[in-house]
């Protein structure tokens, strides 16, 4: 495919509304420290609370434990329906199964008729492990997550210290 194709694919009002709305899904947060809530805002996310919704429009959510919650029976619950993502501590990431961060990269390489051969994945988190996995090129920011640090191919410095400029050069895309 050409660079115009490509470009002209990228562009597209239907692609960028489809990924628009997976991304209103995702700002749906539930049980966000104030913490991360602040971090996910001074990123440019609208944060809300769960309890604003009568129903429940999201497709990702993250809880957190506390002493003497019931963490496996927690787990166990949402087994049916979600992919349980462990991070930190005592953060536990959920997304509906079938919905991933490979997922979405393999819909947009279908759309723009990419092969996984002309991938880049960059990330930080056991979340993006799905899409390591597609990816032929694997990028973890420098304040990433050990286990996905050992998954990669490259580790760059953190977003704040331009790591994912850093890593695209390190490529030579840039």
């Amino acid at each position: 495919m050409d660079k115009e194709t490509i470009i002209r694919k990228l562009t597209s009002r239907k692609l960028w509304t489809a990924v628009a709305s997976f991304a209103a899904l995702l700002i749906v947060a539930a049980g966000h420290t104030e913490g991360e809530a602040a971090q996910m805002t001074a990123k440019g996310f609208e944060v809300r609370d769960i309890g604003e919704f009568e129903e429940l429009p999201f497709i990702k959510g993250i809880t957190y434990d506390w002493p003497g919650c019931d963490r496996e029976g927690f787990l166990e619950r949402l087994a049916p329906y979600f992919e349980c993502i462990h991070r930190e501590n005592t953060m536990i990431e959920f997304v509906l199964k079938g919905c991933s961060k490979a997922n979405g990269m393999l819909e947009l390489l279908k759309y723009l008729g990419v092969s996984a051969e002309d991938t880049m994945a960059i990330g930080d988190s056991t979340n993006d492990i799905p899409m390591f996995e597609v990816a032929k090129h694997t990028v973890c920011m420098g304040n990433g997550m050990e286990e996905l640090k050992a998954r990669a191919g490259y580790i760059t410095e953190s977003v704040l210290d331009d790591g994912i400029e850093k890593a695209l050069k390190h490529y030579g895309l840039i």
